[in-house]
């Protein structure tokens, strides 16, 4: 997948949710299996947004987790 805001910069990775990571797995693949790269493209699919940031929390032990540009 390409970066939204810099198309020519592949994102490698993204972070997700144990919870949701195999079904959007499938999903993605799925998704490439039945349009293709080319239709992906033109219909700006292959576009990345953002994903899951986890990340300490100031002040604290903990973690933060929530949804941030990748």
């Amino acid at each position: 997948m390409r970066l939204a805001w810099e198309t020519r910069v592949i994102a490698k990775t993204m972070t997700l949710r144990r919870k949701v990571a195999a079904s959007a797995k499938r999903a993605l693949e799925h998704r490439h299996a039945t349009l293709g790269e080319t239709k992906l493209r033109e219909l700006g699919l292959d576009l990345f947004g953002n994903s899951l940031n986890v990340r300490k929390m100031r002040g604290g032990s903990g973690s933060l987790r929530q949804a941030a540009s990748a």
